[in-house]
C-alpha cells in the first residue's frame, strides 16, 4: 500500500472523457475501524468521466457508496492524512464492477496507526494486487524523492522559480520512470490506467511524445478501447493548446443564457480559465483573474471562466465570495474535452488570430500568473 507519488502532493487531478462511454452501477458497502477519525477520511471515486470526493454518512461504521461508472472498472480510493507519517499520505485504491461489493478494513495487533493496513474484499480488486505493488516497487526511488523534496520545501515553492523547476525535473523523471514499467508491462491494464491517470492529462512530458509512445507500446487490445481512445483524444487535445497552436474553436452558453463561439471572438484577446470551487489553487488564483477583468475593457479582452463543478450552490457560492462578474460557463464537458483539461487551474491566452500564445502549465505553473500579465501589458497595453 504505496502513497501514489504525485496524487497527493498539490494539485487535484481532473479526469474527463468522451460522453459515449457506456453507463454502468457501482454499489459497495466500506467498513472502517471503530477507532478511525473518519472526519479525516479522504475517499474519491473516479468513474472514468471525472473524480470526485465522496462524502459519507456513517452507521456503525458503515457506508454504502452508489454510483454510476464508464470504463471497465470504477477506482475507489482512500487516503487518511496523519502527521506522524514521514513517507507521504497512506493511500490505498481498489476497482470495482457492477457487482455488489464489500470492502472491510480492521486492525490488527501491529499497533500501526494505517487505517488501510489490513482488509477484506468481496467483489472489489486491490489494485496493488493488479499491478500497483510492481508498478510502485518499480519507481520507489524515484517517487520518496519528490515526496522527501516537495515535504522540506512544500512553502516555499509556490513562490520560488528554482525549486518549481527542481520539483518539475524530479517528476518527470518518475513520468520516465512510470514509462519504463509500461514499456515492460504494455498488455497490463493497469498500465493504461496509470498511463492514462498519472501521464497523458499531466503537463510534464510533451504530449506529442506522449501520444507516439502510446501508438508503438500498447496493443491494438488495449488502444481500441474507450479508455484508449480518449488518451488518444486526450493527447491531441494537449498538442493542440499548446504554445503557438490554433485553438480549438468552442461553442458554450453561459450562465445568463448567452452564446460564444471562439470563431465569433476573433479581432479580440480572449483568455479561458478553468477553474472549480473546490480546487484550493482555483480560489487563491481567481483575485488575479478579477485584477485582469476590471483592468481589461471586454472589447479588447474576453474572459471566460469554465466551471469543473457539478454542485451548482457550491459554484454560486464561489462566484459570489470571489466577485466573479464576468462571463462564466458551468458544467460544459464540450470545451473541457476540447481543451484537454487534467487538471485545475488552467488558463489560456488566445490572440486575434485564434492562436494560444499563454498556457499557464506550460508558463506560469504553481504561481499567480506574472508571465500572463506581462504579455497582456504588452499587447493590450495599461488601463
Amino acid at each position: 500500500m504505496r502513497p501514489y507519488p504525485k496524487y497527493f502532493l498539490f494539485l487535484i487531478l481532473f479526469i474527463s472523457a468522451n460522453l459515449s462511454y457506456s453507463q454502468k452501477k457501482i454499489e459497495v458497502i466500506v467498513s472502517l475501524p471503530s477507532d478511525i477519525d473518519y472526519k479525516k477520511l479522504y475517499i474519491s471515486f473516479d468513474n472514468g468521466l471525472n473524480q470526485k470526493l465522496v462524502r459519507p454518512t456513517l452507521k456503525d461504521n458503515n457506508f454504502t457508496i452508489s454510483d454510476s461508472y464508464y470504463t471497465r472498472y470504477g477506482t475507489i480510493t482512500f487516503a487518511y492524512p496523519d502527521s506522524t507519517e514521514t513517507d507521504g499520505i497512506p493511500t490505498v485504491g481498489f476497482w470495482v464492477t457492477g457487482k455488489p461489493a464489500k470492502i472491510r478494513f480492521y486492525r490488527d495487533n501491529t499497533g500501526s496507526k494505517n487505517p488501510f493496513r489490513n482488509y477484506q474484499l468481496e467483489n472489489a480488486f486491490a489494485l496493488e494486487d493488479m499491478g500497483g505493488r510492481e508498478f510502485f516497487k518499480f519507481n520507489d526511488i524515484e517517487s520518496k524523492d519528490v515526496r522527501k523534496f516537495y515535504r522540506e520545501n512544500s512553502d516555499s515553492i509556490r513562490t520560488n522559480l528554482t525549486l518549481r523547476n527542481i520539483l518539475h525535473q524530479k517528476l518527470q523523471k518518475v513520468d520516465r520512470k512510470e514509462l519504463d514499467f509500461i514499456r515492460l508491462h504494455p498488455n497490463c491494464y493497469y498500465s493504461l490506467w496509470q498511463f492514462d491517470r498519472e501521464i497523458a492529462g499531466g503537463g510534464d512530458l510533451k504530449a506529442d511524445s506522449l501520444l507516439n509512445f502510446f501508438q508503438e507500446v500498447f496493443p491494438d487490445s488495449l488502444k481500441q478501447t474507450q479508455e484508449g481512445k480518449e488518451i488518444v483524444n486526450k493527447l491531441k487535445g494537449r498538442i493542440n493548446t499548446k504554445k503557438g497552436g490554433e485553438a480549438p474553436d468552442f461553442k458554450v452558453k453561459d450562465i445568463k443564457g448567452n452564446s460564444y463561439s471562439l470563431n465569433k471572438l476573433r479581432g479580440k484577446f480572449v483568455l479561458i480559465d478553468f477553474w472549480a470551487s473546490w480546487c484550493a489553487p482555483c480560489m487563491r488564483e481567481m483575485p488575479n483573474i478579477k485584477a485582469i477583468s476590471d483592468k481589461y475593457p471586454k472589447d479588447k479582452l474576453e474572459i471566460i471562466s469554465v466551471s469543473l463543478d457539478k454542485n451548482q450552490g457550491n459554484f454560486t457560492a464561489a462566484l459570489l465570495k470571489a466577485g466573479m462578474n464576468w462571463t462564466q460557463v458551468f458544467n460544459d464537458w464540450e470545451i473541457v474535452n476540447s481543451y484537454a483539461i487534467g487538471i485545475v487551474p488552467q488558463v489560456f491566452l488566445i490572440d486575434r488570430k485564434g492562436i494560444v500564445v499563454y498556457s499557464r502549465s506550460e508558463e506560469d505553473d504553481l504561481v499567480g500568473l506574472n508571465h500572463l500579465k506581462e504579455i497582456l501589458t504588452k499587447e493590450l497595453g495599461k488601463k
